[in-house]
């Protein structure tokens, strides 16, 4: 019941949005972002030259499996491409760290961001695979004190939609640390794009559960995490040719 609850409180305007947020990534992982790349926008190319093919080839598994619906064989991929980004990103000084490897572990936490936030999948085979599709990233190592910290804060789920704010709060710290110590991506501004769309699908469902003599008094706070700070300043409209992503009250609608 709780599932059923969770994946309609994703409306499927939502869902075609992170969908198509995952072929994106796929054109980024192969530099097929935009009509006038280059051999540079090409990671999977470039990180083949380097010797670490097969890092690209998990990536585009993953996101092969995200877009067919297999989100958590998806996350089973994704965990080693991450923790292979961070290795590499931990080899020396933060300045002499190639911006290759910076960008290989944004456009992975920008698919780990989308594994949280698309809802549990109807179709799992067995009760194991239904309980982590339903938690994303459980246990996961975030390498960061104060993101695992507050990865860990969760609020018992008083509302059905809880469940759905704990995966969007998940799916923004991926953002996060993406941005915290990766790179931009090629011709694309995609993590701040998916930040802004996971922050306004995040203040429309905790207004959601919030008791109806409260929601009058909650206003929108200003942005604290670095993902919000970003997605704020950004310009999407300008720079992104991605659709906007629904607002609260198409959602509701």
């Amino acid at each position: 019941a709780a599932m059923a609850a969770e994946m309609s409180s994703t409306s499927s305007s939502d869902q075609v949005f992170l969908q198509n947020l995952v072929v994106r990534l796929q054109r980024l992982l192969d530099g097929e972002a935009s009509a006038g790349n280059n051999n540079n926008d090409n990671i999977g190319r470039r990180l083949q030259e380097i010797g670490w093919g097969s890092a690209g080839e998990m990536l585009r598994r993953a996101l092969r499996l995200l877009h067919t619906g297999h989100h958590a064989v998806a996350e089973a991929v994704l965990r080693p491409a991450l923790d292979l980004c961070v290795d590499k990103l931990h080899q020396g000084h933060w300045r002499s760290v190639p911006e290759l490897w910076r960008q290989t572990y944004s456009l992975a936490c920008a698919a780990a961001a989308v594994r949280c936030a698309l809802p549990p999948h109807a179709d799992t085979d067995t009760d194991a695979d239904a309980d982590a599709d339903d938690k994303p990233f459980a246990g996961y190592e975030f390498y960061h004190s104060k993101h695992t910290a507050a990865a860990s804060q969760t609020q018992p789920a008083q509302h059905p939609g809880n469940a759905a704010v704990e995966r969007l709060r998940l799916a923004l710290l991926f953002c996060d640390l993406a941005l915290l110590m990766g790179a931009p991506l090629p011709q694309d501004n995609v993590v701040p794009v998916l930040a802004r769309f996971l922050g306004n699908r995040l203040f429309f469902l905790q207004q959601q559960d919030a008791p109806l003599a409260k929601r009058a008094k909650v206003k929108t706070s200003p942005p604290t995490s670095t993902a919000d700070l970003a997605a704020a300043s950004e310009s999407s409209d300008a720079q992104s040719s991605m659709p906007h992503p629904p607002t609260s009250a198409s959602a509701s609608a």
